[in-house]
């Protein structure tokens, strides 16, 4: 995962597909005892709070470079707990070490 904040959209943009550019064909392991893939487009995922309200640069630079993706919603996305792990949020009131959020 990587994350990083730019000003304005379209610096964002151009920062994801430079990465995801750079990325493909690097080799990835899926697991132990498996021999190293590169890594393709379908590898790749970004997430946006609103599709219709934050991607409209990403795509707009996407199509310049011919970059195959596919735009997929989904309601509470946010609230899954795969993308709560990643999210600063998430880890407020973390005890170092201890593996589990703290619940209020």
């Amino acid at each position: 995962m990587t994350a990083a904040s730019c000003r304005p959209p379209q610096d964002e943009a151009a920062w994801i597909c430079d990465r995801i550019e750079w990325m493909i064909g690097q080799p990835f392991t899926d697991r132990a005892g498996v021999p190293a893939r590169g890594l393709a487009y379908s590898d790749f995922a970004v997430l946006f709070r609103s599709v219709s309200g934050d991607a409209n640069s990403l795509v707009t630079e996407m199509r310049a470079r011919g970059i195959r993706y596919i735009i997929k919603g989904l309601s509470s996305l946010f609230q899954t707990p795969e993308v709560q792990a990643t999210t600063p949020s998430s880890r407020r009131g973390r005890t170092p070490g201890s593996g589990s959020a703290m619940r209020p």
